[in-house]
């Protein structure tokens, strides 16, 4: 009986998560974009992207733990390299590392068509 339970609570998050997703791509991206779009400067993208990816992660109850900030110089630019074991790592990354980055993706990753933009984008 309480694997059952388990499997209800799992899915129910799972749905939940979904709906967030759904409702903040088609609610609050369209006029997050058109505002960069007018503004040109990706900063007005971060900021937002950061609540609600923090915001999305909670809910599918993704905990994750960032050490050694404290070792890294605000005034340097470094280069962070994961090795994606899920497609997670780069909203970790862009919510746990505090600072404003930019992506490489491979030439494959173009060709999906909901991703296309928003690769070009950041």
């Amino acid at each position: 009986m309480g694997g059952a339970r388990i499997v209800m609570r799992d899915r129910a998050r799972g749905w939940a998560v979904l709906a967030f997703w759904s409702l903040s791509l088609a609610v609050i991206a369209p006029p997050l974009f058109l505002l960069f779009l007018l503004v040109r400067h990706k900063r007005v993208l971060y900021a937002p992207a950061r609540a609600f990816i923090r915001l999305g992660l909670r809910l599918g109850g993704v905990r994750f733990e960032v050490l050694g900030l404290e070792r890294l110089d605000p005034r340097q630019t470094y280069l962070f390299l994961s090795n994606h074991q899920s497609l997670l790592d780069p909203l970790i990354q862009l919510v746990g590392l505090k600072r404003d980055i930019a992506f490489l993706a491979k030439k494959e990753l173009f060709r999906w068509p909901l991703l296309n933009p928003g690769l070009y984008w950041i």
